[in-house]
């Protein structure tokens, strides 16, 4: 028997063959049957694609895991960034640097700090009062032991005048320590300008300090004045600093070059104006 006929028959089911269904052939599919098949074969394609947020497979039940390698990426450059800020400024700017924000989109212009003839008049003045402190005492005992006051013995004014004695090297050292204090508290107050905000860190005391950060937008004048034969000698003024709103005025003494100062300032607000608008 010729075999294609047989095959034919097979597949075709003639002569009485049945095929089974596993053998005959499907009939033609339609366009929507089609659609639904390539949508079922894209659904199951995109299952074995891992989601970004939930990579083991679980669904907005499940606890989230965010990529953790991009926040650490942020995390480091706005630390790097901070750090070349702060390798520009003096020693005692840096310690400070960290008490104000820095976002990496902002570039330090400016740091100001005390001129050192404010310090010396501290402590020369500090020094002066010190020793009028230290002496007063000393001189009345001194003008004890040579004046006889009727009705005090001579172990009263002995007593006396040790105390008085006591007394002047105690009001000496104090003014020396509090002449210290207030130099440390001098030294303290900075200003810092970026191209986002003007920070001054002000030390009222050993334990109070206040911190005002303004935006560099909101600023509306900068004032300096310079009164006196030291100032303009040693070229150092007062820096008034007008802002916007009811937060009060920043007033700076003794700014080492104040017309620098100003003009950095100004600048940086023009900047700034310009980026974001009026």
């Amino acid at each position: 028997m010729d075999p294609e006929p047989l095959n034919t028959a097979r597949k075709t089911g003639d002569n009485g063959y049945k095929l089974p269904p596993y053998m005959q052939d499907s009939p033609a599919k339609t366009d929507k049957e089609q659609i639904f098949e390539s949508q079922v074969e894209a659904a199951k394609a995109a299952e074995d694609i891992p989601h970004p947020f939930f990579p083991e497979g679980g669904g907005p039940s499940d606890t989230p895991k965010l990529p953790a390698e991009p926040l650490m990426a942020t995390q480091d450059g706005l630390k790097k960034h901070r750090e070349e800020a702060s390798a520009r400024l003096s020693s005692m700017g840096r310690k400070f640097f960290d008490l104000i924000e820095y976002d990496e989109n902002e570039q330090l212009v400016l740091e100001i700090r005390k001129h050192p003839f404010g310090l010396l008049i501290i402590w020369v003045v500090g020094i002066f009062v010190s020793l009028i402190l230290l002496f007063i005492p000393i001189l009345v005992a001194a003008f004890l032991s040579s004046t006889n006051v009727v009705g005090i013995s001579a172990a009263s004014v002995s007593s006396a005048q040790v105390i008085l004695f006591v007394v002047g090297i105690v009001l000496g050292i104090s003014g020396l320590v509090v002449t210290f204090i207030n130099s440390i508290l001098y030294k303290n107050n900075v200003i810092f300008v970026t191209s986002e905000k003007l920070a001054q860190i002000v030390y009222t005391s050993l334990f109070n300090r206040k911190i005002s950060q303004l935006s560099i937008g909101d600023l509306q004048d900068v004032t300096v004045r310079q009164k006196g034969i030291f100032p303009r000698a040693f070229n150092f003024g007062t820096l008034t600093i007008e802002t916007a709103g009811e937060q009060s005025n920043l007033i700076f003494n003794y700014v080492p070059a104040p017309y620098d100062s100003s003009k950095l300032i100004v600048g940086a607000h023009e900047a700034n104006l310009h980026r974001y608008g009026n």
